[in-house]
């Protein structure tokens, strides 16, 4: 990394490297006549993901409450790892955290739910909404007894929440009927 950011007239110091599940993240600082605004002048990581031979680059400008510049990298399809749902919900923590996946360095990330009192989910199509909400389930079925926690799963479509019905956690079957829902 620093010899291409050289070979494009950027000197920067590696402060940390963080290497996940899918990407390596190098946090960088300005060095020597470097200015921050030239390591910035790099929003357009297409030179630099050419120099690294990259899918992408993507550069966090600056890291909050840090003094440096995030720089996110695709790892090499041969690299990348699959992230279990044990390794997600596999720790301790407040009684209705629901493990949702895993940070770029490689912790495991969970939400506390009574922290969320209102929570709303998303995004573009194919960009994991449906992953999280299962994920959240399945972590919050496995870490608590039905006695523990009761569910209601509302599904106008009733395309995604109904392969949930038997789960013992169910107070109904999932909802499909808006009517129904209320």
């Amino acid at each position: 990394l620093k010899g291409a950011l050289r070979k494009l007239g950027v000197e920067c110091s590696i402060e940390r490297v963080s290497v996940g599940p899918t990407t390596i993240k190098w946090e960088l600082a300005a060095e020597g006549s470097t200015a921050m605004r030239d390591l910035t002048r790099l929003s357009r990581p297409l030179d630099l993901a050419y120099e690294l031979a990259a899918e992408s680059v993507r550069i966090e400008n600056p890291i909050p409450g840090r003094k440096a510049i995030g720089m996110e990298i695709p790892l090499p399809p041969a690299a990348r790892r699959v992230v279990s749902l044990r390794e997600v919900i596999g720790q301790s923590g407040p009684p209705l955290r629901a493990g949702i996946g895993v940070l770029p360095s490689g912790e495991p990330l969970g939400l506390d739910l009574p922290s969320l009192p209102h929570l709303l989910v998303a995004g573009t199509s194919g960009g994991g909404k449906t992953v999280l909400l299962h994920s959240m389930i399945a972590s919050l079925a496995l870490s608590l007894t039905p006695e523990e926690l009761t569910l209601i799963l509302v599904d106008p479509k009733g395309t995604e929440f109904p392969r949930w019905n038997g789960l013992p956690h169910l107070y109904a079957p999932a909802v499909t009927d808006v009517d129904s829902a209320v």
